[in-house]
C-alpha cells in the first residue's frame, strides 16, 4: 500500500513538472567556414566549413568532450579555419596534452560576454580571395549581441547583419574575434512611421532592431496585416488595396513593433494584363506613386519609353500618364493597379511619330481629335503579342497604348 501511494505521488509530481515546464539546458551553436570563389569540390580552390563555436551545459571553458581538434589536410597547400589553443601567449591557451587547434570550441552558458579566438591559416602558393562565413544563428537566443571583430584591419562586423565577409589575404595567419554578448538586443522599430496610407498606394516599411547601446540596423521580420484592406505583398511591402484600418506587427524572433494604418483616399481597381511576349501598355489610371518600383514592384523586366525627338527607345524608372511604353513579359501576367481615373487628355504634340497611352475608359479610335483636324493620321497602330506583329486599333481600352502619327505640331484631345 505504501509503495502505491509513493508511486501516485511520484506520478503526480511527474505530471506537475509537464504542465508548468521544465527549462531545457541552452543549446546553440555558429558554424563558420572559410572558402575560395573558385572552390568547386573537385580539386579546384580551397574550403573549410565545419567549424562550431558554441554553448552547452555540458561544455567547461577548458577543453572538454564537445571539443573537436582540427585535421590537418595531408596536401601540402591548404587553408584551414580554427580555434587556437596551442600558444602559451595567447588568452585561449589549453595546458597539454590539450594544446592543439581546434575546430569545435563550445563554452558553458551564464556570461555577461564570450570571445572565442580564431585564425585563418593560408597555406597555399600566394594570396587568395577568401569568403569567411557563418550560419545557424536562428537557433541562437535573440537577446544575444554577435560580432566579429578583425584584429588586423580593427573593424567591427554584426554578423546578425550579414552572412559572409570577403577579403584578399596574403600567405600566412589572420586573427579575428567572435564576440557574444548577453542582453543586448533590446527591440525593434518600424520606420517610416505613418498612421494613413492612401488607397493603391505601396509603401516599403523597414524594421530596426535597436541594441542597448543605442546602435540600430535593418533586420528581416515577419510581416503581418491584421486587416485584409492592406496587403503584404512582400517583406516590407504594403499594398493598401481597400478601404480600412489595419495593424501592421513586425515580429522578430519574439521582439515586436506595430503600426496602425488606415486606408484613405479614392481610387478604382484595374487589372492590367500583360500576354507572355512583347506588350504595348500603358497606366489606366493614375496611381499614389508612379514610380515603378512601387506601382509594377512584381514586373520583372525593364519598361522602355519612346523619345519622339531623338527617335530612341530608353528604360523608364517613372511612369507618366498618356504616355505608351513597350515591355516583354516572359508569362501572362496581371498586376493589380489602383488609381484615381482619368477621363480626358490633351497633349501638344511636335510633328512625327508618338507612342500615346490612353484613360480610364474606353474609347474608339476614330474619336481622337486633334487641332488642326488634318494634322492627324487617320489610323492608330497598336502592337498584338499574340500575333506579334502591328494591326490597326478601332477600339482604345483601358492599359492599351498605340502608334499615333502627326504630321505637323498639333493639339491632341482624348475622352471628354
Amino acid at each position: 500500500m505504501k509503495k502505491n501511494t509513493f508511486l501516485k505521488w511520484t506520478g503526480c509530481l511527474i505530471l506537475f513538472l509537464c504542465l508548468i515546464g521544465v527549462s531545457s539546458p541552452e543549446e546553440w551553436h555558429i558554424q563558420l567556414g572559410i572558402e575560395t570563389p573558385d572552390y568547386d569540390g573537385h580539386g579546384t580552390g580551397y574550403a573549410d566549413w565545419y567549424n562550431m563555436a558554441g554553448v552547452k551545459e555540458t561544455a567547461s571553458r577548458g577543453y572538454d568532450p564537445s571539443d573537436a581538434a582540427e585535421m590537418l589536410p595531408p596536401e601540402p597547400t591548404y587553408i584551414i579555419l580554427y580555434f587556437p589553443h596551442d600558444d602559451p601567449a595567447e588568452p585561449d591557451y589549453w595546458p597539454p596534452p590539450h594544446s592543439n587547434l581546434f575546430s569545435y570550441d563550445f563554452r558553458p552558458p551564464g556570461f555577461n560576454q564570450e570571445i572565442w579566438h580564431l585564425e585563418i591559416w593560408n597555406r597555399a602558393t600566394s594570396a587568395r580571395d577568401l569568403f569567411l562565413w557563418w550560419k545557424n544563428l536562428s537557433n541562437i537566443p535573440f537577446r544575444y549581441g554577435l560580432y566579429l571583430y578583425d584584429e588586423t584591419d580593427e573593424n567591427y562586423y554584426n554578423i546578425r547583419e550579414q552572412d559572409s565577409l570577403r577579403f584578399l589575404m596574403p600567405r600566412g595567419t589572420k586573427k579575428f574575434q567572435l564576440i557574444v554578448r548577453d542582453s543586448v538586443n533590446i527591440g525593434i522599430r518600424i520606420l517610416p512611421y505613418r498612421n494613413t496610407i492612401t488607397l493603391g498606394e505601396r509603401v516599403y516599411f523597414n524594421a530596426f532592431l535597436y541594441e542597448e547601446d543605442g546602435d540600430s540596423f535593418i533586420v528581416q521580420p515577419q510581416w503581418l496585416s491584421s486587416d485584409t484592406c492592406c496587403r503584404i505583398e512582400e517583406p516590407g511591402l504594403v499594398f493598401a488595396v481597400a478601404h480600412g484600418r489595419t495593424t501592421i506587427v513586425a515580429d522578430y524572433f519574439g521582439l515586436r513593433d506595430s503600426l496602425f494604418l488606415e486606408v484613405t483616399g479614392s481610387g478604382e481597381r484595374y487589372n492590367l494584363e500583360l500576354k507572355e511576349g512583347w506588350n504595348l501598355f500603358s497606366m489606366p489610371v493614375l496611381a499614389p506613386n508612379m514610380r515603378k518600383a512601387y506601382c509594377l514592384p512584381f514586373f520583372q523586366g525593364d519598361i522602355y519609353s519612346y523619345n519622339s525627338r531623338t527617335h530612341t527607345f530608353n528604360t523608364a524608372d517613372s511612369l507618366r500618364l498618356a504616355k505608351g511604353y513597350f515591355a516583354y513579359a516572359h508569362t501572362d501576367t496581371t498586376l493589380l493597379i489602383i488609381g484615381n481615373p482619368v477621363h480626358a487628355f490633351e497633349f501638344y504634340l511636335e510633328a512625327g511619330w508618338h507612342l500615346f497611352g490612353t484613360i480610364s475608359f474606353p474609347i474608339s479610335a476614330s474619336s481622337i481629335a486633334s487641332d488642326p483636324p488634318e494634322a492627324l493620321f487617320p489610323h492608330v497602330f497598336w502592337y498584338s503579342p499574340r500575333l506579334r506583329r502591328y494591326e490597326f486599333l478601332e477600339s482604345i481600352t483601358p492599359g492599351k497604348a498605340f502608334w499615333l502619327f502627326v504630321d505637323r505640331n498639333a493639339w491632341i484631345y482624348l475622352g471628354d
